[in-house]
């Protein structure tokens, strides 16, 4: 019997994460490591219980607190989340963009909209050369396009891909968002130029192909 290649590798992950804990049961990396995996696998009461354990061994360990904000964002606990990602600011604010954008997701998922969307507004205002925020906004007048089919929402989703993809060209995130978007929309001809014009760039990414 051979494994699946995917658990064969969180198998192996899990074995050397579990090792690093053994080997240095009071260093905080190897519970970080295993709340990962754990998350991976969307067993959360489990990565919930290694994130907190590093969080006791070692106070300020930021990935304690990103990783414990993924699990309450998968229970749709949207004040824990805030709660979790103030902690990470307070500890280090060269994570203030990253944290606008993880709070914007944990809105989007809560079907919050409009907060998320202001987090992402305030992302861009933040670092107008990222692109994060662009893909985001996208992602959110996508989706509101499809709820509520309009075609001034779809308008705004197509503005902020082609911008992710203005700010970064030879990155595939831009692109894979545009073409998904026209693909959701059956505008196959769109979505293949989308994609051919990625692929011109030498941008390499399964999900273009």
């Amino acid at each position: 019997y051979l494994p699946e290649p995917s658990y064969a590798r969180d198998d192996l992950a899990q074995k050397y994460a579990q090792k690093a804990k053994g080997l240095a049961p009071n260093n905080p990396i190897g519970y970080v490591a295993l709340g990962r995996i754990s998350a991976q696998q969307e067993d959360w009461n489990q990565a919930e219980e290694y994130y907190q354990q590093a969080k006791k061994i070692e106070r300020d360990v930021t990935d304690a607190y990103l990783g414990l904000s993924e699990v309450f964002e998968a229970h749709r606990d949207v004040d824990s989340v805030i709660e979790k990602l103030d902690e990470v600011i307070k500890i280090d604010t060269s994570y203030y963009y990253n944290v606008l954008i993880r709070k914007g997701n944990a809105y989007f998922s809560a079907r919050q909209f409009e907060e998320a969307e202001k987090l992402y507004q305030q992302a861009k205002k933040e670092a107008p050369d990222r692109i994060d925020a662009y893909i985001a906004l996208g992602d959110l007048y996508s989706t509101l396009g499809s709820i509520y089919w309009t075609v001034g929402q779809s308008a705004k989703a197509e503005k902020f891909y082609q911008k992710a993809i203005d700010k970064a060209p030879d990155l595939a995130d831009g692109y894979v968002a545009l073409a998904t978007m026209y693909e959701n929309r059956e505008k196959w001809v769109h979505a293949i130029k989308t994609c051919k014009k990625a692929l011109d760039k030498d941008v390499n990414n399964l999900k273009l192909l």
